[in-house]
């Protein structure tokens, strides 16, 4: 999940049931912490809501966490491939995934469980488009050696994303950066998100979401209370508190306002929280597919969705609602 997704919800939900802090439940129900704020503040790397973004590569792992609190990977049928021994994880991304050691340095490891980067960062992110980002004392950018390719200047960095990422260039002044580290975009924002199908939504001084496109110009200017990634051709928006529905990309709300939080489209289904806080799965025209069940749950990937029962307890299940593991 992006960096502008955790901050807003953290804002919106005051850890009321812990999505973004205190959310991440092992295969026996065991809590524990974790901030997944990329910011000059973190220790942490990993948006919980990332624990379901699986990665749609041959062979896909999942992140696991087991009864000792230790989190490490399974495969599809859920035999564990990777032993759980890592205070925290990422999911795999471009063949990589950040992990947290003992002593709460973050390093990456490969799908056979290798460090390849070690720990050394107090944070970090995924690796996206050949770059990760990684916190020193500010953030900057790695290369998949580990090299450091653009240097720690910023008070948080985003995930690159179609070529360009989300920077906070000075406290509240978000911009985008290109892989150089030019700012293309200046740093105006309260507040930005990451760029998908050419539109990025930005938080103006009014505390107000509006979509961008990749020359700064806002081009949907919807004033929302809170814009989401545009994923499938819809974006997930609040367009008033506790109401989140789908805008197409002329703005039209195309799906009501109807859910208390809203995730956006993947393979074809939405999580959606309903207004009893019980998740389940849209479909393009709105209708539930999979019913509000679960007491949360994440986007689809590769088939299989992670969700967490009311007895605590972590499960991924198919697109037919049936749990896998």
């Amino acid at each position: 999940m992006k960096i502008i997704h955790t901050i807003m919800k953290i804002t919106k939900y005051s850890f009321a049931f812990g999505i973004i802090l205190t959310f991440i439940l092992g295969c026996g129900g065991n809590n524990d912490e974790n901030n997944g704020i990329n910011n000059e503040n973190s220790n942490k790397a990993i948006d919980n809501d990332d624990r379901g973004d699986t990665q749609s590569e041959s062979a896909a792992l999942y992140p696991w966490k087991d009864n000792n609190g230790k989190w490490g990977y399974i495969d599809k049928s859920g035999t564990v491939v990777i032993p759980c021994q890592w205070t925290d994880a990422s999911v795999i991304s471009e063949g990589l995934a950040a992990v947290e050691n003992a002593d709460e340095w973050w390093g990456f490891i490969d799908k056979s469980g290798t460090v390849v980067i070690p720990c050394q960062w107090p944070a970090a992110s995924v690796f996206s488009e050949g770059l990760a980002a990684v916190r020193e004392f500010d953030w900057g950018y790695i290369d998949k050696s580990g090299n450091v390719v653009i240097p720690y200047q910023f008070e948080s960095a985003d995930d690159f994303s179609e070529g360009l990422a989300a920077v906070e260039v000075v406290s509240n002044k978000w911009g985008y950066i290109n892989k150089s580290g030019t700012l293309i975009i200046p740093g105006q924002w309260v507040l930005a998100s990451s760029f998908s199908e050419g539109l990025a939504s930005v938080m103006d001084p009014n505390m107000k979401w509006d979509y961008i496109d990749r020359s700064g110009k806002v081009v949907i200017p919807c004033q929302l209370e809170f814009a989401g990634d545009f994923s499938e051709g819809l974006a997930a928006v609040e367009v008033e508190y506790n109401k989140w529905g789908y805008i197409n990309k002329s703005g039209t709300l195309v799906i009501p306002g109807q859910w208390k939080y809203a995730f956006g489209f993947s393979e074809g289904l939405a999580a959606v929280e309903d207004a009893d806080e019980h998740w389940g799965f849209i479909d393009k025209n709105g209708k539930v597919v999979i019913p509000c069940e679960w007491k949360f749950a994440s986007s689809f990937s590769d088939g299989l969705a992670w969700v967490v029962d009311y007895k605590g307890k972590n499960h991924y299940i198919d697109k037919a609602g049936r749990v896998v593991k």
